[in-house]
């Protein structure tokens, strides 16, 4: 209990509150309040966020972390807080932007604003904004000087706020003719660089110092066909690749994103082939024929338009600009997308670049077939030479890769070896890293058959002398050249007590490099008591740490963790530290606990910042952990969710909502929310229902029979409480929990009804299926569905985790929901299942909407589902009269959806 005194001032207990409130409606999402785009200054003194929902709209609000100040502003949005924590610029609903000074009442408005940026570095704040007319106006937010500049198509500030670089339109209206800028900040001097046609896909390096883009031709705009460069100190910038570029013979420029390495060496671009002839193919041609064969390297699940030229990443060194090297040449090499979006996964260092090449076929095919699986190269920039580091490496979009920040080493992670690997850059020569320690370093919480992915890299230390490698509790300082014991920094904290410790993401130190001086924050999470708190540990030999209090709530969620599928919400994983000062601001959460901002500087005060409390207006729900014996003797958990006014004097009915393993959520706060396939749990709770949500732990060949153990022993727990009525059990689930809930209902008589969304049938059929060019059978082998056998090594698998082959044992009620766009999984298995229960006269219902996917995603449609899904189970489960599309049939007319009190039962 002294643990939790120090945030006993978030709430006040709902049992305090407690006077007769009304239950959640479907409606009550409307006017949710949702807390997003927080921002906080880098002197830690002030923090902008908006509170936004659908029937009041956006706000701004910007405060003071100490209390002394606050101000609103209605219809505000896409807010920032300047460089200096002085001022705070935002844009509202009337196109106007405004500009505040922290601390005062004042706001400045500017009319008819498109669009606006702001510099994040150099010795001024700078503000540049476009209004209506395209014209730019560049404005010194603290002296409130100003220059305007006509008809930008697009600006951009440097990393180091020194410079602005805009394209401008020609003043001459009927010319298609732009103009490039360079605008030196210091001085407000401005060079014309540029003029010509196109213009378009700028990039800047790092340092501001140069910019690269693309340029088209007079006579075809869309062409592009030029790729310029321009650096400080130039006259103007100049053409680096065009078609008489060598390595350019037979390729055009492609339409797509230009990007400078981090060291400013080298531009990356795409190129494609020129083909000789292009037949566009209609498809009302008469022509439909799709010819397939075991030799395509694809699959193809529509007809083909038109031939496609496919696009190849490549570079040009700048120290070499006679030649560009194209990194990927043949149509089945890979080249990782992110070099495009997201350069901190380290591809590139020093005029090497990481490609990956002689993959055939989908890189998601990797489990079962080899050809699928890429070979590593060390690829040179500067004269196109490679280096093979690894044959047939595990798939690269699931696992953790790149180089080391200084880039002596790549390191990557081996799926079927379950350890870490290095190359060294200057020796040549590639180590495990992590053999010597004695603990995995895989992420199994799915406990998928076959390779599960790395826990993943917590950073490097400087001078890449150490990376710091995640076990599934503790942290590892490991050398990388695989010669030094690995150390476990963490002093084994973790795994001794149960407690998971990561890194937090923070906004702060996101390039993960770490001096030997420098201290890691760590989340910690408690898999057994669920509890939450923070800890510090030293990077210096003594690896001294700091334990600060555990509290029962969430104050740092960790993805796939504390993420429920039945929950929307993105604030599991949400914490800001100030650039310049030990002051962050996190979301805690609990069940009673609406998630409000709170800050700390020593993670034992948490002081709130906001005081939204949406859930005391209506009789709420409390959850808690639960434990039980499985058959086998093996105890399992589940959360049981109640409702606030919660009388075990009285019976209540009792679904079951199930998935995969959900107990270290027990803390998120659920905002309610319309069904998109899985279950509302805080409306039902609200309206007298019980809900628990078991963990499911799986066993390879048999998940179906896994999952019918585990809920019929949770059921068989459960109903022995005076409080359940245990005649009145339901089940439900979505997608795989969907499948799950069609296998039970042939295995059990015990739930009164039960409702399957987009849920599996026949997996003899599905496992052949198509998910556009995506083949399904590794989700069956390797995947989900944990089979861990193909269909003609191991049919009788198959057929035992198929509902279709024991159709005829349903003695449920069953609701189905499969919508006809769903690919997740098809609609002819809703389809399948349907037309079986109804041949065998069963109970059965199908909700198909014809416009919705995997997921049910337009309003009116999850409004339509949540009422017939409460309207299914208030019948079977409360015993409320049944809604005529029950009882009658009728579909499509307006008072279906009535509750027909004629007597008739369905």
């Amino acid at each position: 209990m002294k643990r939790l005194c120090a945030l006993v001032f978030f709430f006040i207990p709902s049992s305090l509150l407690f006077a007769q409130k009304p239950p959640l409606d479907f409606m009550v999402q409307d006017g949710w309040p949702i807390i997003g785009n927080e921002r906080i200054s880098n002197d830690g003194k002030y923090i902008i966020y908006n509170i936004s929902s659908t029937a009041a709209g956006t706000k701004l609000i910007a405060q003071a972390t100490s209390d002394t100040w606050k101000m609103e502003i209605p219809g505000a949005s896409d807010a920032g807080i300047t460089e200096d924590s002085k001022t705070v610029v935002f844009k509202n609903e009337q196109d106007s932007l405004g500009i505040i000074k922290l601390g005062s009442n004042k706001v400045t408005l500017l009319n008819k604003v498109r669009t606006y940026k702001t510099s994040h570095a150099g010795i001024r704040n700078w503000l540049a904004y476009q209004l209506a007319n395209k014209d730019l106006i560049l404005m010194d937010v603290t002296t409130g000087q100003q220059i305007k500049y006509l008809q930008v198509n697009f600006y951009e500030f440097s990393n180091s706020g020194e410079v602005l670089v805009m394209q401008q339109a020609s003043a001459n209206e009927s010319s298609e003719e732009s103009t490039v800028r360079w605008i030196h900040l210091n001085d407000l001097s401005s060079s014309l660089i540029w003029s010509g046609y196109g213009g378009g896909r700028l990039a800047m390096n790092i340092s501001g110092t140069e910019i690269a883009f693309l340029a088209g031709n007079r006579t075809n705009l869309q062409n592009i066909n030029q790729l310029w460069y321009y650096k400080t100190g130039m006259d103007s910038a100049k053409v680096l690749v065009d078609h008489s570029t060598q390595g350019m013979e037979g390729f055009g420029l492609s339409p797509s994103d230009v990007l400078f390495s981090p060291d400013g060496n080298n531009i990356f671009f795409k190129i494609h082939r020129l083909l000789n002839k292009i037949i566009p193919k209609s498809r009302d041609s008469a022509n439909h024929l799709v010819v397939w064969s075991y030799h395509d390297k694809t699959l193809n699940d529509r007809p083909i338009i038109m031939p496609v030229s496919p696009s190849f990443s490549a570079a040009i060194n700048l120290e070499n600009t006679k030649r560009i090297i194209s990194l990927t040449k043949n149509d089945d090499d890979y080249f990782p997308y992110s070099i495009y979006n997201d350069m901190a996964n380290k591809i590139y260092s020093k005029n090497k670049v990481i490609v990956f090449e002689n993959s055939i076929g989908r890189l998601d095919e990797y489990k079962w077939r080899s050809s699928a699986r890429p070979d590593m190269y060390l690829i040179s920039t500067i004269d196109g030479s490679g280096k093979l580091l690894k044959k047939n490496l595990s798939s690269p979009l699931d696992g953790t890769y790149g180089f080391s920040p200084r880039g002596k080493f790549i390191i990557w992670y081996d799926r079927r070896a379950g350890h870490w690997f290095t190359y060294n850059t200057s020796l040549g020569i590639s180590k495990n890293i992590t053999k010597k320690i004695p603990y995995h370093l895989a992420n199994n919480y799915a406990e998928e058959a076959g390779f599960p992915t790395d826990e993943g890299l917590a950073g490097w230390l400087e001078n890449d002398s150490s990376v710091l490698i995640y076990d599934n509790y503790d942290i590892w300082q490991v050398d990388p050249n695989g010669v030094k014991t690995p150390v476990n920094v963490t002093h084994g904290y973790g795994r001794k007590n149960n407690i998971r410790l990561r890194c937090l993401d923070n906004g702060y130190n996101i390039s993960g490099l770490y001096s030997i001086s420098d201290t890691l924050l760590l989340s910690a999470f408690n898999e057994v008591t669920k509890y939450h708190g923070f800890l510090k540990v030293g990077l210096n030999e003594k690896h001294s740490m700091i334990k600060y209090p555990m509290f029962s709530m969430i104050l740092y969620g960790e993805w796939g963790r504390q993420t429920p599928a039945y929950s929307s919400d993105t604030y599991f994983q949400f914490a800001l530290k100030a650039k310049r000062t030990n002051t962050y601001i996190f979301k805690p959460t609990l069940d009673t606990l609406f998630p409000n901002l709170v800050v700390t500087n020593d993670f034992v005060h948490f002081k709130p910042l906001t005081h939204l409390a949406p859930q005391n207006a209506y009789n709420w729900y409390t959850n808690e952990l639960v434990h039980w014996k499985l058959p086998d003797g093996d105890t399992e958990e589940g959360i049981l969710f109640k409702p606030e006014d919660f009388d075990p004097n009285k019976k209540y009915p009792l679904i079951i909502y199930i998935y995969e393993k959900f107990s270290d959520a027990l803390n998120v706060f659920i905002k309610p929310d319309l069904a998109s396939g899985v279950l509302n749990i805080p409306w039902y709770v609200s309206n007298g229902y019980l809900v628990f949500v078991p963990d499911i732990h799986y066993k390879p060949g048999f998940p179906g029979e896994s999952a019918y153990r585990t809920v019929v022993s949770a059921a068989a727990y459960l109903r022995k409480f005076s409080w359940v009525a245990p005649l009145k059990l339901g089940l439900q689930g979505h997608s795989f929990g969907g499948w799950e809930t069609n296998y039970i209902v042939t295995r059990t008589h015990l739930f009164a009804a039960a409702a399957s969304s987009a849920g599996l049938s026949d997996l003899v059929s599905e496992s052949g299926q198509l998910a556009g060019e995506t083949g399904y059978q590794f989700i069956y082998e390797t995947g989900q569905m944990r089979i861990g056998s193909t269909l003609w090594e191991r049919p009788e698998l198959y057929i035992e985790n198929s509902p279709i082959f024991k159709a005829d044992r349903v003695t449920t009620p069953l609701l189905v929901n499969h919508n006809t766009m769903d690919i997740g999984v098809h609609f002819s298995q809703g389809e399948e299942w349907f037309t079986a229960l109804r041949r065998l006269g069963k109970k059965a219902w199908m909700l198909q909407y014809t416009d919705e996917g995997h997921n049910i995603e337009s309003e009116k449609n999850e409004l339509d589902y949540s009422i017939r899904l409460s309207q299914f189970f208030d019948h079977y489960l409360k015993n409320a009269p049944p809604p005529k599309w029950m009882t009658t049939g009728v579909n499509g007319i307006d008072n279906d959806l009535e509750l027909d009190t004629s007597g008739k039962q369905p």
